[in-house]
């Protein structure tokens, strides 16, 4: 019973919010990585890092939180509508909601830069079957396994390029927030 309260303390509810609000708010700068290619759709955001320093500093739960809420809103106004959604909530929890299991448990930049590494590399080949089997079946592609053999170099390079830089973010970001998020929290 006191871990529920503590996990659902006002403070904690309004940093996650909050958290939710800024990640969604990086998917609205989002920006197309491979213009004027078959990959076209393929849009570059930074709110995986947003997800996964929420998962850091507030627990894998929570990372799970703004994982499925962030995709949800995400929904809104998006032309990928419920498909881009799932697909990115797939690849973000193995992105986001792993590390922040085994940060829970280990700690320390050098399992953090491990850990990250190997998800970046997991989201990436995660993604070639989510847009194989199902994104481009749903968004009912005209010959899916043809457009998957046109992108699927795109999709991989994209969802790596993406894995980097919001690990980068992560990383770069991480210790600052810690400290004044510890102050509040």
């Amino acid at each position: 019973m006191e871990e529920k309260k503590k996990f659902f303390s006002a403070k904690r509810i309004a940093t996650l919010g909050t958290a939710i609000a800024i990640s969604y708010l990086t998917t609205l700068l989002s920006f197309p990585l491979f213009p004027g290619t078959p990959a076209f759709f393929l849009e570059l955001d930074f709110s995986f890092a947003v997800m996964l320093l929420t998962g850091y500093i507030l627990g894998p739960i929570s990372s799970l939180i703004i994982v499925v809420i962030t995709n949800l809103l995400g929904m809104i106004g998006s032309t990928g509508g419920i498909t881009g959604a799932v697909a990115n909530t797939v690849t973000a929890i193995a992105f986001v909601v792993i590390p922040s299991l085994v940060y829970k448990k280990v700690k320390g930049l050098k399992w953090v830069i491990i850990v990250l590494s190997a998800c970046v590399i997991f989201q990436a080949l995660l993604s070639l079957p989510m847009n194989r089997y199902v994104t481009f079946y749903i968004f009912q592609i005209e010959n899916p396994a043809e457009f998957f053999k046109q992108t699927w170099g795109y999709i991989l390079i994209f969802n790596l390029i993406k894995g980097v830089l919001n690990s980068i973010i992560t990383i770069l970001l991480y210790k600052r927030l810690k400290n004044l998020l510890g102050k509040i929290l």
